[in-house]
């Protein structure tokens, strides 16, 4: 059986009003300082997300030298060692700080409860992504994620304005895939093969088990073996 729970509140989601136009070309985002700064002070914690680490170092970097109001911020991204990652993140987690600059390593597997802002900089690329990111601020069911696209340049506007589009409408990028898919039974049978001697017949049977691959064929089932 399938049980669809009540549909959250829709993600509150838009562009930030700049002062300044984007840039022609660049993709830090810089333009926008004084306005991410604006919304910084305004919110108890935001996650400033960038698609890169380099970006998000530059950006870290432009954001410290505006801070004229020394707001605690951070930044967390992969390439920090582990121990700085885990400061960053009890700071986070005390309410220390008011922004964190970051990447994809923010994007899974963290609840934080007082992120009420994400702000994307840049185009996400990919409308899964800003989804997910998005879902960051605001994390509990009855409450509206709240998120501002800040294009770093006047080619990426059009990019954020067709991912708020997507967004706005559930569609989400990527064709539905169709149940089963083959190259992972291949891994699986790898796996196996490699655990250990196993009966072909018996296999086959297992795997017909699991929801996706109920419909398996023998000869799709053996292309795969051989």
């Amino acid at each position: 059986d399938i049980l669809n729970a009540d549909p959250c509140p829709a993600p509150d989601i838009q562009m930030l009003h700049t002062g300044a136009a984007p840039p022609w070309a660049g993709a830090g985002g810089h333009y926008a300082l004084p306005a991410i700064l604006e919304q910084v002070q305004a919110h108890k914690t935001t996650l400033i997300f960038h698609n890169t680490r380099a970006q998000a170092e530059l950006f870290f970097h432009a954001l410290w030298l505006q801070n004229s109001n020394n707001l605690p911020i951070g930044i967390h991204h992969g390439s920090l060692s582990r121990e700085q990652r885990e400061r960053v993140e009890a700071a986070m987690v005390t309410g220390q700080l008011r922004a964190i600059v970051c990447t994809g390593s923010l994007d899974l597997g963290i609840d934080w409860g007082d992120v009420d802002l994400v702000i994307q900089v840049g185009a996400p690329k990919n409308v899964k992504r800003l989804v997910q990111r998005i879902g960051r601020a605001n994390h509990r069911y009855n409450a509206p994620s709240k998120a501002l696209l800040v294009p770093a340049n006047r080619f990426e506007v059009v990019e954020c304005i067709a991912a708020l589009e997507a967004v706005q409408a559930n569609a989400l990028d990527g064709a539905h895939r169709a149940p089963g898919p083959l190259d992972v039974l291949c891994q699986h049978l790898l796996a196996t093969a490699a655990a250990g001697p196993f009966e072909a017949d018996a296999l086959y049977a297992e795997i017909q088990t699991a929801g996706p691959y109920a419909t398996l064929s023998r000869a799709d089932f053996d292309a795969c073996l051989d």
